[in-house]
């Protein structure tokens, strides 16, 4: 997973592209779950997906048009966090891990043309992707 991150950081180049893997509810009017995140870059792609034991993995050979039984795609640029980086290139990826020793999460710090960053936290809870901003703690807030 590490050499993923570390190629997209260092090679991927802006971010082009973001969907969103969704499964449907399984009881009548319950609501879609984000099961997946497929990020495109100018040179990779990386595909995000929470696992049955809530850890979140990289999907080889994922294709959002062609996606799996049970699954649909639909793109998720234009919401936030992804409209604020699309076109930002990732500066710094992390792997996080829990107390247990579960990977269940990724952070991703993108640098915008404008020469700002953002920081998108991917978290894996209760078998779907929670999406998180993280915000630098102004200096008047500082104790």
């Amino acid at each position: 997973m590490q050499d993923i991150i570390s190629h997209i950081s260092e090679e991927g180049g802006g971010l082009s592209e973001a969907s969103g893997v969704y499964v449907q509810g399984l009881d009548p009017g319950e609501s879609k779950m984000l099961v997946g995140i497929v990020l495109k870059f100018e040179s990779g792609t990386l595909p995000l997906f929470v696992t049955d034991d809530d850890e979140l993995t990289i999907v080889k050979n994922f294709d959002v048009h062609s996606p799996t039984e049970g699954h649909f795609c639909e793109s998720i640029g234009s919401f936030p966090p992804w409209r604020d980086v699309l076109g930002a290139s990732v500066l710094w990826g992390w792997v996080l891990v829990n107390q247990q020793g579960y990977t269940d999460g990724m952070q991703f710090e993108f640098l915008k043309p404008t020469g700002e960053s953002a920081v998108v936290q991917l978290l894996a809870v209760a078998g779907e992707i929670l999406m998180r901003t993280m915000e630098v703690v102004a200096e008047s807030d500082k104790p």
